[in-house]
């Protein structure tokens, strides 16, 4: 595989080891908001999708084609999903 593929590229990733989760790399607070975020959004089944603005997009025109692609992310997939190596 390693020959097929010249590089990887994480736009919104983390590299976890062996029993991680993405959650537990966070601050305690940090952790604890998105965790009522999407307690308070989904009744915990998912994060709403990001704001533009929050990814420094700011032109109308790059906005709303962004905001038409933007999903909900499982939030389980962040907190209850260990690494495996």
């Amino acid at each position: 595989m390693r020959d097929k593929i010249a590089k990887l590229v994480y736009l919104y990733g983390a590299i976890l080891e062996s029993g991680e989760t993405w959650m537990g790399l966070l601050d305690s607070a940090l952790a604890k908001a998105r965790s009522d975020l999407a307690q308070s959004n989904s009744g915990g089944l998912t994060l709403p999708p990001v704001k533009p603005d929050a990814m420094g997009v700011t032109k109308d025109e790059d906005v709303a084609f962004i905001k038409d692609r933007l999903t909900p992310h499982p939030f389980a997939s962040s907190e209850t999903q260990p690494s495996r190596s």
